[in-house]
């Protein structure tokens, strides 16, 4: 299976990405698979570290404006130069379990399909299981994924951890970096590959544990504690989950003209609700007395 390739990109989360290269060695990942890590512009001695320890490891540095899109699609083109059967999409920040790997490759090429691992998010307090991605008129949401083995088709897949064979690339060409550099890339090209009329399924008992997790979209605009003027800001920030210009193409291309711009509208009034609300109410009404920043961006995983 030499001719598998697992494409990781990363920023500036040393730690997060040895300890991912360390998994991968531990479970005998490194011994069939070629790993391809796209560092985007780290300056915390990413690569040097990734150079000094894992000699085996194809490492191609970005000048920081690759982001997670860019990063992966990078990384796929130079996997297929090197004839590639299947590519991995391997976040950081993700360690999936003993032999899920092997597992998504044989599925993917098997079945010519997008196969993905179940994530998780392996934090305190307890870990909280991704559910399946199901498109409807009004946006993607998620559904329960049962039973808790065998194969489930799904109408996208989020990118930590997902297998995607050369035929489908050659079907459907390469991730979207321009118009989507950050977020939405993998659902992106995962409902395209559906629209297609290519698979995407989810290995109900291939687990995969994402070890960090943090984003615009995951934590409360009103009760989180972070200024209102820097929410406000990420809807011109590239690396957001609310990039306006991302957020439009995304939002067009998958639901059309009319449900679209009432999927690309809808932050924007919940944000003026949120605004209105802490402006004129105390927060001591409805915030907790200790509240969490979000960090600024650290890496570049969607």
């Amino acid at each position: 299976m030499k001719d598998t390739f697992a494409i990781t990109p990363v920023r500036n989360r040393c730690d997060i990405t040895l300890r991912c290269l360390r998994h991968l060695r531990d479970h005998g990942d490194l011994d069939w698979l070629n790993v391809i890590v796209v560092d985007d512009g780290s300056t915390d001695g990413t690569p040097e570290a990734v150079r000094s320890e894992f000699r085996e490891v194809h490492l191609i540095q970005g000048n920081g404006d690759l982001w997670w899109t860019g990063a992966i699609r990078v990384g796929m083109e130079e996997a297929l130069k090197r004839e590639a059967a299947c590519v991995l999409w391997l976040n950081d920040d993700t360690l999936p379990h003993r032999n899920v790997l092997r597992r998504m490759t044989a599925v993917a090429v098997r079945k010519n399909c997008i196969a993905s691992a179940r994530g998780r998010v392996a934090l305190p307090p307890a870990p909280d299981d991704f559910k399946a991605l199901e498109k409807t008129p009004w946006g993607l949401r998620f559904r329960a994924a049962m039973p808790r083995e065998g194969i489930l088709d799904v109408d996208a897949c989020r990118g930590n951890c997902v297998a995607v064979p050369r035929t489908v690339v050659e079907r459907i060409g390469l991730p979207d970096s321009v118009h989507l550099p950050q977020y939405y890339g993998d659902t992106d090209y995962t409902m395209r590959a559906r629209a297609s009329g290519i698979r995407c399924v989810m290995l109900l008992d291939a687990w995969a544990d994402e070890i960090a997790h943090s984003g615009d979209l995951d934590s409360s605009w009103l009760r989180g504690g972070i200024p209102f003027r820097v929410l406000w800001s990420r809807f011109g920030y590239r690396g957001s989950g609310l990039y306006w210009r991302a957020s439009l193409i995304y939002s067009l291309r998958h639901w059309g003209l009319f449900a679209g711009a009432i999927i690309f509208a809808r932050p924007y009034l919940k944000m003026m609700v949120v605004t209105l609300i802490r402006v004129l109410i105390p927060d001591t009404l409805y915030r907790p007395k200790q509240t969490s920043m979000l960090t600024p961006r650290q890496n570049t995983a969607g």
